[in-house]
């Protein structure tokens, strides 16, 4: 059909590993619904798995690594909107791990990030209500409870 829908699959392969485990379980079945031609749908198919794969883990990694030094440069946290995990994940200067969150809470750091405000209960608040209907109010309380744990109030947020 399109450049923009086609270049949004190979993005989708590549990102979500949801889509990445069905594609590679039933690829005809997972890519019907496309708005893709069939030449396009064809093409898809070609692409060995195991290549998807790694190029998936890959991906993962670089985003990873940037996160860390990203994190470790200051007063910062690093949301990151894919990982191997298949969630969304968090990090910051003090954490040993990563940590999985949802969606919502990955696209309230966005807003966050976008906006330039560091996080705060405020903030939060402020960028819920105007949120999109993906966030819920469980993500707000997930992410608030998980700052005021880990003493993340008042640091920057980036969301890549």
């Amino acid at each position: 059909m399109s450049l923009y829908e086609f270049q949004h699959t190979l993005l989708k392969l590549y990102t979500k590993k949801s889509f990445l485990e069905d594609f590679i379980k039933n690829p005809e079945l997972t890519i019907r619904h496309l708005d893709l031609t069939d030449r396009e749908k064809k093409s898809l198919l070609k692409i060995p798995h195991a290549e998807l794969l790694e190029f998936h883990e890959q991906l993962c990694r670089k985003r990873l690594h940037f996160a860390k030094k990203t994190a470790q440069a200051g007063n910062r946290i690093v949301a990151i909107p894919f990982h191997t995990t298949g969630t969304p994940i968090l990090l910051w200067k003090s954490q040993q791990n990563i940590t999985p969150i949802t969606e919502g809470i990955f696209l309230l750091l966005e807003k966050l990030y976008k906006k330039k405000r560091c996080l705060s209960l405020k903030e939060i608040i402020d960028v819920y209500t105007e949120a999109s209907p993906n966030i819920s109010f469980f993500d707000v309380f997930t992410l608030t409870k998980m700052m005021y744990k880990h003493k993340l109030t008042g640091k920057e947020v980036t969301a890549r």
